[in-house]
């Protein structure tokens, strides 16, 4: 893995995936925290579950997006 470190930084690994907190997520979609919520319970965005948080890949949201741009009606996450 490639590292950057600074004193006093916490070590940022840049072949790991980004995830993103739901209030993150949705920032990035420009929505509620709420709405990101629905979308995972419908299975229309995918998530994963670390300890107790639910958090979002920055794949699946570019994968969200993609869908919606197409329009393509999703039966639910496959990914």
């Amino acid at each position: 893995m490639t590292n950057i470190h600074q004193p006093g930084e916490r070590t940022v690994h840049h072949d790991a995936p980004r995830l993103y907190t739901l209030d993150e997520a949705g920032q990035v979609l420009r929505v509620s925290k709420w709405t990101v919520q629905r979308l995972i319970q419908r299975e229309l965005l995918g998530s994963v579950k670390v300890g107790v948080r639910t958090l979002v890949s920055a794949e699946d949201i570019a994968r969200y997006v993609a869908e919606q741009r197409t329009g393509r009606v999703r039966g639910g996450f496959h990914g």
